[in-house]
């Protein structure tokens, strides 16, 4: 789903065929990013590591995290006359509406929200994106932790300081 007025500023408001095709010219720009220079860059960083690599996550089930964020809509109850005013309301932030015509010619709004987080980690990062890389890190280390206060834990801090105090031995 796509925030048009994050797209491009100019589209806040404009309605019709017009701000269709320019939303469309969004979609286009976007995915010509992401395959030519996003899709690059990645590739070019694909495997490459420090050798001085130490990682550790939080691999907990009591700290969800979103390792794919997935939208759910279902119609609203909202109509035109309504669907400005309840973008103002506080607890936008929490939905997005999307005014769409079907095929009949009849407007219908529907609400979409993010479902809920399905993957463990520490309520921030899934652990799928905390492993990424380790089979190129000297060490690494689960942990079941928040993302705020990871180094409150000690077995953490520990792990932080023995890789400190390996690379400092290494060091000439």
């Amino acid at each position: 789903m796509l925030e048009p007025a994050l797209a491009n500023p100019e589209l806040t408001g404009s309605h019709g065929p017009d701000r269709d095709h320019k939303v469309q010219e969004e979609w286009v720009k976007y995915a010509e990013l992401m395959q030519n220079d996003v899709k690059d860059f990645h590739k070019n960083m694909a495997n490459r590591f420090n050798p001085n690599t130490y990682l550790f996550y939080s691999d907990s089930p009591d700290h969800m995290s979103y390792g794919a964020v997935i939208w759910q809509g279902r119609e609203s109850e909202y109509r035109r006359h309504l669907w400005k005013a309840a973008q103002s309301l506080p607890h936008y932030n929490q939905y997005r509406l999307a005014m769409e015509t079907d095929r009949h010619g009849h407007e219908r709004v529907y609400r979409y929200e993010i479902g809920e987080p399905e993957d463990p980690g520490d309520g921030t990062v899934p652990s799928r994106s905390g492993r990424a890389g380790a089979e190129h890190a000297r060490r690494t280390l689960a942990v079941a932790t928040e993302h705020q206060s990871a180094y409150d834990n000690a077995e953490a801090r520990w792990f932080v300081l023995g890789a400190i105090l390996e690379m400092a031995q290494q060091w000439q």
